[in-house]
């Protein structure tokens, strides 16, 4: 399978590496802070995990649509961006998966919580696991 290699803007251009955008598209309106966020945090998440001296001077962009959220969603967007990455052929050094928790008031640890519960937590904490 082959996948669409985007030529880079020289002004962003790597002659060494691949470049990696992310774009977090909100499920109604506009996009808010939290969303720049995610990106940031997907991105740095790819970086890590692509091989990106496979593909010199191109573009790998990464586009996920937030079609609904009920939860532990910084979690469910690398999920889906392990997968799109593995469906596209791209050279990954190894697959990763996230989790999310949150520890509530009472010390208590919740995992993989809904929105509902996510607004009661007292600390949240999303990680990628990879095994190589």
């Amino acid at each position: 399978k082959q996948w669409y290699q985007r030529r880079v803007r020289e002004n962003k251009e790597d002659p060494e590496k691949c470049v990696i955008e992310t774009t977090v598209k909100a499920a109604t309106g506009q996009g808010s802070p939290l969303d720049k966020m995610y990106e940031e945090a997907l991105r740095q998440t790819c970086e890590q995990i692509v091989i990106t001296s496979a593909h010199p001077r191109t573009c790998i962009q990464v586009i996920v649509q937030v079609e609904s959220e009920d939860g532990a969603i910084l979690a469910v967007m690398k999920n889906a961006m392990c997968l799109a990455l593995m469906d596209a052929g791209i050279p990954m050094r190894s697959m990763f998966a996230g989790v999310s928790c949150v520890e509530q008031e009472n010390g208590e640890l919740m995992w993989d919580p809904t929105a509902d519960e996510e607004e009661e937590y007292y600390r949240a904490v999303c990680a990628g696991v990879a095994k190589e």
